[in-house]
């Protein structure tokens, strides 16, 4: 008796499991993704043993990459923020950050339902950030510009849990491979920095809207953490002179709200 209950549930079931089973067709996974966001951060800036500087930036960023679950993934990222910082002794920096990357790695699906995706990935990065220094409106303005080449090693986990609601987290480790110095002081000398690694964390929360057959819309609301860290120098002039600058980071506090399309 118990064996022919459990097997007119077990009737009952697997048609069920095997719909919520079932692999979404190629077409309603809508690999391909472009996206521009407008975005807001609040920056803390420290300069070690000398200074803390706290301000807002703002700016945009824009994404276009393709990720199918067992595929390649390749991506091209591009941000730019700006602002203005102040510390207590009444200084101010302008800041200038401009960030791009390439990605390229592979997505795994590990269950159907909720579909869980995991995209590892790398490539290679370049982050530009421009400092305007003035402690006094009469004085002109010093400026300080970084040069940042990286390797970005990252996680990308999404969890497709509505067919028009996904959320998840993504991660990046950013270790230098380059990191030089320019300055208004010494026109067209160049200096290598120690080098060091920054990180991003986000999480996204994407809502979908149904466009066509083979286009949807998206909406994302995205809160991040974003550090970067410019290593110290010790260098010495062609003077003979001795040209020391302690390292410094950026921490970026901020929300991305991306528009775009998946096709």
């Amino acid at each position: 008796m118990r064996n022919k209950i459990l097997s007119k549930l077990l009737l009952m079931v697997l048609p069920v499991l095997a719909v919520a089973s079932k692999p979404a067709e190629d077409k309603a996974l809508l690999p391909f993704r472009i996206n521009v966001a407008p975005q807001v951060a609040r920056l803390k800036f420290h300069i070690n043993d000398f200074a803390n500087f706290r301000g807002v930036t703002s700016g945009a960023s824009a994404l276009f990459d393709y990720r199918k679950a067992f595929d390649f993934y390749g991506g091209v990222a591009a941000e730019w923020m700006m602002g203005s910082i102040d510390a207590r002794n009444s200084m101010s920096r302008s800041i200038h950050d401009f960030d791009s990357q390439i990605r390229i790695g592979y997505t795994l699906s590990i269950w159907r339902f909720p579909t869980l995706t995991l995209t590892p990935y790398s490539g290679m990065g370049f982050e530009y950030i421009s400092q305007h220094l003035r402690s006094d409106p009469a004085i002109s303005s010093l400026q300080y510009r970084y040069y940042h080449y990286y390797i970005p090693v990252g996680m990308i986990i999404n969890f497709n849990v509505l067919e028009y609601f996904n959320f998840g987290i993504a991660g990046q480790w950013r270790p230098d491979i380059n990191a030089r110095l320019k300055t208004s002081l010494l026109n067209g000398l160049q200096f290598r920095l120690k080098r060091q690694a920054g990180y991003i964390v986000e999480l996204p929360f994407q809502f979908l809207i149904k466009c066509r057959n083979n286009m949807k819309g998206e909406i994302s609301f995205i809160p991040y953490l974003k550090r970067e860290v410019d290593g110290e120098l010790n260098a010495q002039l062609p003077s003979r002179a001795y040209l020391n600058l302690p390292e410094q980071s950026y921490k970026f506090w901020g929300l991305r709200l991306a528009l775009g399309l998946r096709f």
